[in-house]
């Protein structure tokens, strides 16, 4: 898991290409739960920023789908 201790922002680089478009991220705890979704839009760098301050300390599982293609990503985040 990326490890999140800086606060409660978490900064999601994307890859060359993707340098814009909306994405639709939901945040899931480890027994499954949804604890947060929404959808947001690549900053003008192509990086995307995510506000965790309303989730608690714990490891999180992300989706992260293109609005524009319907692919999804997977990865994880340990918050703490």
């Amino acid at each position: 898991p990326n490890p999140l201790n800086n606060g409660s922002l978490l900064n999601i680089r994307f890859t060359e290409g993707s340098s814009s478009g909306s994405f639709r991220i939901t945040v899931r705890d480890m027994s499954g739960r949804q604890v947060q979704s929404g959808e947001y839009a690549l900053l003008p760098s192509g990086n995307l920023q995510l506000d965790m301050s309303g989730v608690s300390a714990g490891e999180y599982l992300l989706l992260i789908t293109s609005l524009s293609t319907g692919k999804t990503e997977t990865g994880s985040v340990l918050k703490f």
